[in-house]
């Protein structure tokens, strides 16, 4: 049986290792972390959006029944503006709209049906050391981050699923000399609660966009009638007070902001 190593358990490792397994590989997932222990109070988390091509896969791996369900649909987007709000809608029929669901909760979806599979493995809190190769054969080195004790395993093919700060990647660059550059902005979400989102006359059907030169806050409805909010501006040591004042200017004192120290920033940021 031909052996395959996923490196990264996220939304596109998970899909890999799904698509793999209907060809009978022997599939190993990697992480350096638990993805099911993924700490959203951190502020590191996201939505996801899931569009038509989206919902095509998902359809294929027989998981958009249980997306859908705990998913909130989006017709449009709104654009705000200080003078005007601009509604687009996403396409001409209900098969335009986006879905908007919470990352730990897709995750879990994925990982629930990943379990019932006898030729998906897991191996949680491992991080990638090295990479070799001999022959046809891959050999990757990885440290258990709890014991400390460095394995080595054979495969017969990586897939490097392991995002933006990817291990695979970097090894890579080094021996082939790639040049790796990271778009230098960063990445906090918070929430408006139920109570937060009605007193900002906020549209739960809709996306929400406001943007200037400098940052970018999109607005994602959640089913439980909050909107999850996710600010993005240039990554400097200036970061967490620029956040802070775009959201206070935004929406005011949000429950959020109760969590902010003005010295050190948002925990864990």
């Amino acid at each position: 049986m031909i052996k395959v190593a996923i490196i990264g358990s996220g939304i596109g490792g998970m899909a890999s290792a799904l698509w793999l397994s209907k060809k009978d590989y022997e599939i190993t997932l990697f992480d350096k972390f638990n993805p099911l222990e993924f700490n959203t109070s951190t502020g590191l988390s996201f939505n996801y959006t899931i569009n038509l091509r989206g919902k095509y896969s998902l359809k294929k791996l027989d998981l958009w029944e249980d997306v859908q369900h705990k998913s909130i649909r989006l017709a449009g987007r709104i654009i705000h503006s200080r003078s005007l709000d601009i509604y687009q809608k996403y396409g001409p029929s209900s098969r335009s709209s986006l879905y908007s669901i919470p990352r730990h909760k897709l995750i879990k979806i994925f990982f629930d049906k990943i379990i019932t599979l006898s030729n998906i493995n897991f191996k949680f809190n491992k991080e990638i050391t090295n990479i070799s190769y001999n022959n046809d054969s891959c050999y990757i080195s990885y440290r258990d981050r709890i014991s400390k004790i460095i394995h080595i395993q054979e495969f017969d093919f990586i897939i490097a699923s392991d995002g933006v700060n990817s291990q695979v990647r970097s090894i890579f660059a080094d021996r082939l000399q790639w040049s790796l550059e990271v778009f230098p902005w960063a990445y906090k979400e918070f929430k408006l609660n139920s109570n937060e989102v009605k007193k900002c006359k906020l549209s739960l059907s809709s996306l929400h966009i406001w943007s200037s030169k400098e940052s970018l806050c999109v607005g994602i409805p959640n089913q439980d009638k909050s909107i999850s909010l996710l600010y993005c501006a240039s990554n400097n040591k200036n970061f967490s007070l620029k956040a802070k004042k775009c959201i206070k200017a935004l929406f005011g004192e949000v429950k959020t902001l109760s969590n902010f120290d003005e010295k050190k920033g948002w925990e864990n940021l």
